[in-house]
């Protein structure tokens, strides 16, 4: 796409699959699998430029009390996980990971809990979800490339919207032939053994 943000150059993992026809002969065009978020196009630097706001409006909050960072951090990041079981891909779970790590480091320290500190989390980090993202070098051109030896087959999982609004946004549907998004609704999807 010229003149299109690219991201780094990255490996690509994609799993192919020689698929059976109704006679149980192999098809002469495989199936290739690809997943969306990490694959096709980046998208952590969203959730990091976040996370360096919200560490910095929760070490503001707290004042003295501020723990390291990396506290922060590592309970941020227990809690997004722990909620994930409960809250599977929905968009809120992330913004409101933050204000639970705030929430739990104000009690902690026996701090009063600031609705505006809670409401500027919750802003900041839910555009983590309006990107930018762009795919990685070379991921249209691939995937281009695979047309006519491959279905190119896209299976990712989150919110349904946001999906399909990252796939609108870096061109990929035109190189895809099908598209599945798990976790479309308040189910998880995450499971754990």
């Amino acid at each position: 796409m010229p003149g299109a943000k690219v991201a780094p150059r990255r490996t690509f993992h994609v799993m192919i699959a020689l698929a059976d026809s109704e006679g149980g002969t192999m098809s002469r065009k495989g199936k290739a699998f690809l997943d969306l978020d990490g694959t096709l196009i980046y998208y952590r630097h969203a959730y990091n430029h976040a996370k360096w706001k919200c560490g910095l409006i929760i070490s503001r909050a707290l004042g003295v009390y501020s723990p390291e960072p990396q506290m922060v951090l590592k309970l941020q990041q227990d809690i997004d996980v722990g909620r994930m079981r409960e809250s599977g891909f929905r968009t809120d779970r992330f913004p409101t990971s933050w204000v639970l790590t705030y929430t739990a480091l104000a009690i902690k320290f026996g701090q009063t809990i600031d609705p505006r500190v809670c409401q500027r989390l919750l802003t900041v980090a839910g555009r983590s979800k309006d990107g930018p993202f762009c795919p990685f070098d070379g991921a249209m051109e691939i995937l281009e490339w695979m047309g006519p030896h491959y279905e190119r087959i896209l299976i990712t999982s989150g919110d349904k919207v946001l999906q399909n609004e990252k796939i609108e946004r870096v061109g990929s549907r035109l190189y895809l032939d099908d598209v599945y998004i798990t976790g479309l609704g308040d189910d998880p999807v995450v499971t754990y053994p």
